[in-house]
């Protein structure tokens, strides 16, 4: 067997194209590379959360907005530890406990955030307003489960990335597709607001 008849079989577990990001993702046999997992993902929820907003009315971020203020909280508590001393002039050795504190509060509040809404195979996407929605992803078996609440009712959507549904042969991500597979949200949306 020549080399040009066997890329194809390669082709459809080991790259994948993301029209979003115009990247690649390395697929180790079946499976995901751990350090891929996560922009796979955010690629997914920037799709589904681009669908509620476009197609079904929505008015959702792309960023969680507590993740947000996470992270100016880390650096505003950085800067006045260390900034703020440092613009006073004053000596190091008056200092030194507030850049110890300073190091420890920025991985406390990054450690809480990861955990909180950005885990490498879940992301709390939202989470107000009566609406909360969660996203997993089984790097390994390709899966990709957003699990949307509205209102007390819940609908969660499994998507196989490689079944040539929602990714062609050629890795190609097929954004109509991908929103075909939505319908049973826009169904809990309609019922909802009758």
């Amino acid at each position: 067997m020549t080399e040009t008849e066997k890329k194809p079989k390669e082709n459809k577990f080991k790259k994948l194209i993301h029209d979003i990001l115009n990247r690649k993702f390395i697929f180790e046999g079946k499976a995901i590379h751990p350090s891929d997992t996560v922009n796979v993902m955010r690629c997914l929820d920037i799709t589904l959360i681009d669908y509620l907003n476009n197609d079904l009315g929505f008015k959702l971020h792309r960023t969680n907005g507590y993740k947000l203020f996470l992270m100016i909280l880390q650096i505003f508590f950085t800067f006045m530890c260390i900034g703020v001393p440092s613009l006073l002039k004053v000596e190091w050795n008056k200092k030194s406990y507030l850049v110890a504190f300073a190091i420890f509060q920025w991985y406390a509040i990054m450690w809480f955030r990861y955990m909180k809404y950005e885990r490498c195979e879940r992301h709390l996407l939202q989470n107000k307003f009566g609406i909360k929605i969660i996203s997993s992803l089984d790097r390994k078996r390709l899966i990709y489960q957003p699990e949307i609440t509205i209102k007390g009712d819940t609908v969660k959507l499994s998507m196989q990335l490689n079944d040539d549904f929602i990714f062609d042969k050629a890795g190609n991500f097929s954004k109509d597709k991908f929103i075909a597979k939505c319908q049973q949200v826009k169904q809990l949306v309609e019922k909802k607001t009758e």
